[in-house]
């Protein structure tokens, strides 16, 4: 029973002198802001330069109900000038979701561990090509959910300004409908995300890839 109990008063030691570590002035490397904290506003400025899926301006908003709880949410629609600029997509629509929950280490301010889960739904064109016979264009309808889990650092740039940086390790599962699926085989030219033609089908495929979130804090408590 006194080690249950001494044990409860180290862990309550160590979580006061962590929080007390995060109204530091910055030199242990803590969020001066962090403990108060409460809602912030975010953009994800890679997502413009995505030469895979397809540029999309993406924001949202982030809420930390308690200092070591983080939700986020953020949505987008895609860019199809810049998307055909950056990528083989033509007439790139439609949109995308992200959810994610997270958890900071009380010892550890700015290191968090999570759940993500993403949603993105697109209809393209492309030019395709095979053997012997004239280029053809194809028409794509293109489902993907992805469910990651995450571990994200956060960088301090300026009071109430910071960048998240975050690994995404998961599986995305996707449903494809290509209108010259039958084609396909023989084409000399194709793209997508990661492997596979962009064949009719439904399928799993693994998911790695790294985020980047500029946050901004709007309001503490």
């Amino acid at each position: 029973m006194r080690t249950i109990a001494l044990l409860a008063v180290l862990l309550l030691t160590l979580n006061v002198s962590a929080q007390r570590g995060a109204y530091d002035d910055g030199t242990k490397n803590y969020r001066r802001y962090d403990p108060t904290e409460r809602i912030a506003i975010g953009i994800s400025p890679l997502a413009l330069l995505d030469t895979y899926n397809g540029s999309s301006y993406k924001g949202g908003i982030s809420i930390k109900p308690i200092k070591s709880l983080r939700i986020t949410a953020d949505f987008g629609a895609y860019w199809p000038q810049l998307t055909r600029k950056l990528s083989f997509w033509d007439d790139m629509k439609g949109y995308n979701f992200r959810t994610s929950v997270g958890y900071y280490f009380f010892m550890m301010g700015d290191l968090s561990l999570g759940l993500d889960y993403q949603y993105k739904k697109q209809n393209f064109n492309y030019t395709d090509t095979v053997p012997n016979q004239p280029s053809f264009v194809a028409h794509v309808d293109k489902f993907v959910h992805v469910f990651n889990i995450y571990g994200s650092y956060d960088i301090d740039l300026a009071l109430n300004l910071y960048l998240e940086v975050r690994l995404n390790l998961g599986v995305r599962y996707r449903e494809i409908t290509n209108d010259q699926s039958d084609q396909l085989d023989d084409s000399v030219i194709w793209y997508d995300s990661y492997s596979g033609r962009i064949t009719q089908g439904k399928n799993f495929i693994p998911n790695i890839n790294l985020a980047v979130r500029l946050n901004y804090v709007l309001w503490g408590g």
